[in-house]
């Protein structure tokens, strides 16, 4: 069923931390006041969840401060639309200045950081899509992209003028009525649309060789026995004799899963049974890789839903 959220009213800089959590997004207030009640935003923010597994947010607001944001989430397409305003995009050593009518799509992943600058004194508007990937609730047209869902560089574009205007006067209250969630879910596959209409024409479906996939099983046997070893995606890729960016790929198409995904969730296996037997929590975690111990429980209880010391006393 599609969800919707709508937000009006003035954000501060302690806002930003739950959205950062929700959103693997870290914000920087450089001419704040160390204060967590400092405006930032002010204005209109929407959220929609929609049946198509796309998930996409309305702003409109008036920025009262000037932030940055640096983005490390997960994300087979990532689509920022601009309405109104100016926004300054850092991709690696690229920048992107985004004018009104433009937008920005890629790829999201831990090893492409995305940031992003929003100078203080405009009015924002943007709208913007992302699409998980593989999605939990199937959709006929994006069952289709699953094949391209690879590692994107960023590509700025210009909107249709028609469209650019549909958007700029599309009312991002939450639906309703069926026309409405109809209309939302329309503009939402338009975006989609434009954007692989954008893809360069080169870019096909490759497939994992005979010769790739045997290396990638040697790797996963690897990580898979040894997951506490300090990997790091250069050595990998010298392993299996890709450049870092095809390891990454091709990963994903022959096992589903990121790579440095899996990396995590075999070393919290082992922590699970380390934990199980008995052994402290500080000796699991530098025995599963983990240099702190605050990081380990943290990334433990985000992936099982409870503590090791929880787990710990269950014993």
């Amino acid at each position: 069923m599609n969800t919707a959220t709508t937000f009006e009213q003035r954000f501060m800089t302690s806002d930003f931390e739950a959205i950062g959590r929700k959103y693997a997004i870290r914000y920087d207030f450089p001419e704040a006041r160390p204060s967590r009640s400092q405006p930032v935003l002010h204005g209109q923010l929407s959220e929609y969840t929609l049946d198509s597994g796309l998930r996409l947010t309305f702003s409109n607001v008036r920025v009262i401060t000037t932030y940055e944001s640096r983005s490390t989430g997960e994300a087979a397409l990532f689509v920022c639309l601009l309405l109104k305003g100016k926004l300054r995009f850092r991709i690696h050593d690229q920048v992107f200045n985004l004018e009104p009518g433009m937008a920005l799509d890629m790829s999201l992943h831990s090893g492409q950081p995305v940031e992003v600058s929003h100078p203080a004194g405009q009015q924002l508007h943007t709208m913007t899509l992302v699409w998980p990937g593989r999605s939990t609730t199937p959709h006929t047209l994006l069952e289709q992209l699953v094949p391209f869902e690879t590692e994107r560089a960023p590509a700025l574009w210009r909107l249709p003028s028609g469209f650019h205007q549909q958007l700029c006067q599309l009312d991002p209250a939450p639906a309703q009525t069926l026309a409405q969630k109809l209309l939302i879910e329309g503009v939402a596959l338009q975006i989609v649309g434009y954007s692989f209409k954008h893809m360069p024409a080169n870019r096909t479906h490759s497939r994992v060789s005979s010769a790739e996939a045997a290396r990638l099983y040697e790797l996963h046997d690897l990580i898979t026995v040894y997951p506490e070893q300090p990997y790091t995606v250069q050595s990998m890729a010298e392993q299996v004799a890709m450049s870092s960016s095809r390891l990454r790929h091709k990963f994903r198409l022959q096992f589903s899963e990121n790579l440095f995904d899996f990396i995590r969730r075999q070393r919290l296996t082992k922590a699970h049974g380390l934990v199980l037997a008995g052994y402290s929590i500080e000796h699991t975690a530098h025995s599963c890789g983990y240099a702190h111990t605050s990081n380990f429980t943290t990334a433990f209880k985000r992936h099982f839903g409870y503590s090791p010391g929880k787990l710990m006393r269950q014993c």
